[in-house]
């Protein structure tokens, strides 16, 4: 699944606190012909709250990574995949279905070519700034792959889930008699959410099921279905319609997770931007906040310990010799005698 990685910003804007100066103009709220609430007033309030500050750092990158955008080559190409992958995210079908999706999430869009400017642009924009340094050729991806393929095994499935084994194995009887797999879900599935699209659980990976479900689902080939199996919700009998275990299906959740692990962070990536754009921030409490992104973080100095021996005086170098050198003495003088004792003795 691919993941914006810039946060949506909610349907209330900073802007519309801008320009505030003169009160007789901005006055929000007058009494008996006084103006008692400005804009400013709320500007200054409501930047100080939590959301705010989110707000503004959200516009702010979206704006910086849209001015890195005009020095990268961005095709429409990317631009377009990028769409059908997010319609497959959030399974809509058409362009207008993705605007209304977020703006039903409250991201209020006007049309794609809005979508377009304001979320995809900036967040391939996003992706090549974090990617720069990091070796993404393809034999490094299909080496990390191979090296974490089960980390990235995907099956699309469907199971029929029932309280019992008697139950299970009856479900499995018609099925090895040909019935057909969806009807049996409808009739007797008791997870009802994917009994009503024939018991289908879509694309996962190992981690989303539980386990003793996992170890038989990702053991199967497409097409096989399983005996029952038992699990804390009852008994599943699954069925593998289709398999994604190979790189060529994998490449771009690789090539992301690659990039996690090694590439810039939104922290790096946004204060490398204010660097190179010389951005000025005419608002004492915001341009602390831009400050957090550009000040870099100093580690603790280590101290050094004293070297051993040294307390702030010089020991004599004689001094040291001798305390070392007569307890090895006597040691030997010990062994020898408790040698010759040893001798006697016998």
């Amino acid at each position: 699944m691919k993941k914006l990685v810039l946060a949506a910003v909610g349907a209330v804007s900073l802007t519309v606190f801008a320009g505030c100066s003169d009160d007789s103009e901005n006055a929000v709220v007058e009494i008996d012909g006084e103006t008692a609430l400005t804009k400013n007033d709320l500007y200054d309030s409501f930047k100080e709250t939590q959301q705010a500050q989110q707000q503004f750092v959200n516009q702010m990158s979206t704006a910086l990574l849209t001015r890195a955008s005009e020095d990268m080559d961005i095709s429409d190409d990317e631009i377009n995949e990028m769409i059908e992958d997010l319609k497959s995210d959030y399974n809509v079908e058409s362009d207008e279905d993705l605007v209304n999706f977020f703006t039903n999430s409250g991201y209020p869009l006007d049309d794609i070519d809005q979508l377009k400017e304001e979320l995809i642009v900036p967040e391939i924009a996003m992706k090549q700034l974090s990617a720069e340094g990091v070796d993404t050729s393809d034999e490094t991806l299909q080496t990390y792959f191979e090296e974490n393929q089960e980390q990235f095994e995907q099956i699309t499935a469907r199971h029929i889930l029932v309280e019992d084994e008697e139950t299970a194995n009856e479900v499995k009887d018609r099925l090895n008699d040909g019935e057909d797999f969806a009807e049996l879900a409808e009739e007797y599935s008791t997870d009802t959410q994917s009994a009503a699209n024939g018991g289908d659980l879509g694309t996962f990976d190992r981690e989303q099921m539980v386990p003793e479900f996992s170890e038989v689902a990702f053991s199967l080939d497409v097409n096989d279905i399983s005996d029952p199996v038992e699990s804390q919700f009852g008994f599943h009998i699954i069925e593998v319609t289709d398999k994604l275990d190979t790189f060529e299906d994998n490449r771009d959740f690789v090539y992301d997770q690659i990039i996690s692990e090694q590439g810039k962070d939104f922290t790096t990536v946004l204060g490398e931007l204010i660097d190179k754009y010389n951005v000025k921030i005419n608002d004492e409490e915001f341009d602390a906040i831009v400050t957090q992104y550009t000040t870099p973080i100093e580690e603790p100095a280590v101290e050094e310990e004293p070297a051993e021996g040294e307390n702030g005086e010089e020991e004599p170098a004689d001094a040291e010799n001798t305390e070392e050198d007569e307890p090895a003495e006597d040691t030997e003088a010990d062994t020898s005698n408790e040698g010759n004792g040893e001798d006697t003795e016998e």
